[in-house]
């Protein structure tokens, strides 16, 4: 089951009938995983996209028959997300991205895991799809074993539609706690008899109201940065009569160097696509084949385009990269920086290339990420700059 997209907390309790009952849960920034037990004891773990994962995570299937309880056979559904043992903080996922994909020995896992769950499917030959989240996570609750820092539910808090204070709060919480955000679900099956009713059970494979994400960075208080598109690709299926991606940088003032950041393809409307399928058409003078002198790029776009816009663009998080050179040395002695899930906001007509977001200012951005959480430190600037083991 997915969750439907909001942009903020205000949409997420506007979605639903005052009085109904929430379940607020951390969205942690891990790998979504079923987990599949039969009765003979056999476990299979699947992502989201069905991938069988099993071989990935010989530690889970292991950790199966500790956290079973009284259950003989389920599907539970959950977060696998990257945990430092020693003092229990959740880790970046790309922290997680460096265990292996494929038949991983037990013995080399390098990178510690714990499974979050949320949500229980199936339970000792009972389908339990069509009850409610209700009922549902009570059987989850009161069948498996909490593992410390192995397999635990979800963090949650129960809250009224109405109660807006609660759930920003927690809100904050959970960016506060390195997540992406939070999953809003409902409680139970609502009806008010104005409009079609909300039903709280588990549909697989369907983008719902009932289940709603606010991640931090569709939210409009999240940082974001002012980059300039400087290439394209054409897109592919849909968008193939359209750039997309598209490839966008930073400016360092001094050198007047641009540095690539990330490629581009969400928040754009129809409309954009065309418009700057136009401005920069390949026979125009906005766009070259040639790599201009000013830009730095480990990847080389079907065609560049000369610098003269600056986007504002969000995103999930700022990682480490050891294929992007921006900011390089200033977070990192060997690497630069890049941005996960970046999004589209506006084009910034106030802005000229010169106003762009500096690889320092990225830089920043980075080190008070990594200095969030409920260990940081109360002044991020005594923080010392932490390094992602990869």
């Amino acid at each position: 089951m997915l969750g439907a997209i909001t942009r903020d907390v205000g949409e997420v309790v506007a979605r639903v009938p005052e009085d109904a009952q929430l379940a607020c849960e951390f969205k942690y920034d891990g790998q979504r995983a079923q987990v599949h037990c039969g009765a003979d004891g056999s476990v299979s773990l699947f992502s989201r996209h069905l991938e069988n994962m099993t071989d990935k995570y010989p530690d889970v299937v292991a950790l199966v028959p500790r956290f079973r309880g009284t259950a003989s056979s389920f599907v539970l559904d959950g977060e696998l997300v990257a945990i430092d043992r020693a003092t229990g903080a959740a880790r970046s996922f790309q922290a997680l991205a460096g265990r292996g994909r494929k038949d991983v020995d037990a013995g080399s896992v390098s990178v510690s895991v714990c499974l979050y769950a949320f949500d229980l499917m199936y339970l000792d030959g009972v389908a339990l799809l069509d009850r409610p989240l209700r009922e549902r996570r009570e059987l989850l609750r009161g069948t498996f074993v909490e593992l410390p820092l192995e397999f635990a539910p979800v963090r949650s808090i129960d809250a009224a539609a109405a109660d807006t204070d609660a759930v920003a709060a927690f809100f904050r919480d959970a960016v506060a706690a390195r997540c992406e955000g939070l999953m809003v679900k409902l409680l139970d099956h609502v009806d008010d008899g104005r409009r079609r009713p909300l039903l709280a059970s588990y549909e697989p494979d369907r983008r719902l109201e009932s289940w709603l994400k606010v991640k931090k960075d569709y939210d409009s208080g999240a940082d974001s940065l002012d980059l300039v598109p400087v290439g394209g690709w054409h897109g592919q299926g849909r968008k193939a009569k359209w750039w997309s991606p598209i490839l966008l940088a930073v400016r360092d003032p001094d050198s007047g160097m641009l540095h690539a950041v990330c490629k581009c393809m969400s928040g754009f409307t129809d409309a954009f696509y065309q418009e700057i399928t136009d401005k920069y058409a390949e026979d125009s003078i906005n766009v070259t084949t040639a790599c201009p002198l000013d830009l730095d790029t480990p990847i080389a776009p079907e065609l560049y385009w000369v610098p003269q816009e600056v986007w504002e663009v969000r995103f999930a998080d700022i990682t480490l990269s050891p294929v992007y050179t921006a900011a390089a040395g200033l977070a990192h002695p060997d690497q630069g920086l890049s941005i996960r899930f970046p999004r589209f906001v506006r084009r910034r007509d106030d802005k000229s290339v010169d106003d762009a977001s500096t690889p320092e200012f990225l830089a920043d951005l980075y080190r008070r990420q990594e200095t969030r959480g409920p260990d940081a430190p109360e002044d991020p600037e005594e923080a010392p700059l932490p390094l992602l083991d990869i």
